[in-house]
């Protein structure tokens, strides 16, 4: 059985240890080891491991003087902040690493993360979990096999209202920087949305493994929330050869709407929505039907397939650095580029977040203006709020390291 390992238990890391356990009970992964750093809120689950044989150890540093050279895999669903040293120090202990999205804040990091993997030789798998997925590989194979004609503009708009709790969650929710000054860049793009955004990045590369090149990128940003961070995002991407992205999200809108994305093709469009149900529709240029991808179950164990082949010396897809270093390039590029406006307070109302009580900022209009700069294939400009100012176009070429040109944390 593959040896693995999970840093924290609590947070998303309740997600990793259920994926462990599940593993584990079909005989595939034996979880030797879990770094639990606040044992009080999670005595089930530590007592859960200590029944499967599972070491549970006080913090990270004992794990890697513990057990390395000794695990295939160890999975790190910590701060943002943690992804780059933590990751690092698991392939120089001779683990495998499956961290979460985003792979590291800064495209620096990225490159550090990458030549460690390299150096060592293991792999390091990003937790942008839709990459995994069948029917995500299949949008890909209908887009690069020429049959609706070539890719020109892809859009995409979400509204996931998150409340007062989201943002108080951790120390790092909704921040730019950490408290000891390490950038974090947390953004609906870079986090909750972040897995939409790396499907456009993915979608819009001309071939199955390549993302997209981008040449510039240009944005708007906007807070409802007291955060350091944007709560509303409408970015636009042009790549090398010409194609355009346009994605606009937000957490400030009062009803939710899951993400949806539209793809032109010269001769057909894709529709492909993450809802309940999902689905991924292809059509011709008279907007005939002619394919209905399928969602495949199991998203989680998707993942460990790959992972669990990959560890076997199989030639499974994954998400590598590279690749989601294509998303940090863009998120970092939108925030050395557009400068992040507070809206008006007379625009700003707050709700009771459904049968829990608990409160949200709702930004008044949100939800109709967001889907209109969908249809009008636009990003947010002052027609659609007086106070918003788009940031300069950023060019990609020679961008090659975050500049925190706003002096985030200074």
């Amino acid at each position: 059985m593959v040896k693995a390992a999970v840093v924290g238990v609590t947070g998303f890391g309740a997600v990793h240890y259920n994926d462990l356990l599940r593993e584990y009970e079909a005989g595939r992964v034996q979880p030797v080891a879990a770094v639990v750093i606040n044992p009080d809120e999670a005595q089930d689950k530590i007592a859960r491991l200590k029944e499967i044989g599972c070491d549970i150890l006080p913090d990270f540093d004992t794990l890697i003087a513990k057990y390395s050279g000794k695990l295939d895999i160890c999975c790190i669903p910590t701060g943002i902040a943690m992804h780059k040293p933590m990751s690092i120090a698991a392939v120089e202990a001779g683990f495998n690493v499956y961290v979460e999205k985003p792979v590291a804040a800064t495209v620096d990091e990225v490159r550090d993360m990458s030549a460690a993997a390299a150096r060592c030789g293991k792999f390091i798998a990003v937790g942008y979990q839709n990459m995994y997925q069948p029917e995500t590989h299949r949008v890909k194979e209908v887009l690069t096999s020429g049959i609706i004609g070539k890719a020109q503009k892809f859009k995409c708009y979400a509204m996931w209202p998150r409340n007062f709790a989201y943002y108080a969650r951790n120390k790092w929710a909704g921040a730019l920087v950490g408290a000891d000054g390490v950038p974090v860049l947390d953004s609906p793009f870079t986090n909750a949305l972040a897995h939409d955004l790396m499907l456009q990045l993915f979608f819009s590369g001309c071939s199955f493994n390549e993302m997209v090149r981008p040449a510039r990128v240009q944005a708007a940003m906007m807070r409802a929330n007291e955060i350091q961070s944007c709560d509303t995002a409408s970015i636009r991407i042009e790549s090398e050869c010409g194609k355009e992205i346009l994605f606009t999200i937000t957490h400030a809108a009062n009803c939710s709407s899951h993400p949806v994305h539209v793809i032109q093709c010269e001769k057909g469009h894709i529709d492909f929505a993450r809802c309940t149900p999902a689905y991924a529709k292809v059509y011709n240029a008279s907007g005939e039907e002619i394919e209905d991808i399928p969602f495949a179950a199991n998203v989680r164990k998707n993942i460990w397939d790959a992972l669990i082949d990959r560890i076997n010396g199989k030639d499974a897809f994954i998400c590598t650095p590279e690749m989601a270093g294509v998303h940090t390039l863009v998120s970092d590029a939108v925030f050395d580029s557009a400068p992040i406006i507070d809206v008006p307070a007379e625009l700003i109302s707050t709700v009771t977040f459904d049968e829990t009580g608990i409160e949200r900022n709702v930004v008044s209009g949100i939800e109709k203006i967001l889907r209109r700069t969908f249809d009008e294939e636009r990003i947010l400009d002052q027609c659609d709020y007086p106070f918003i100012r788009r940031g300069e176009v950023q060019e990609i070429a020679g961008y090659t390291s975050f500049e925190n040109r706003f002096g985030y944390g200074k």
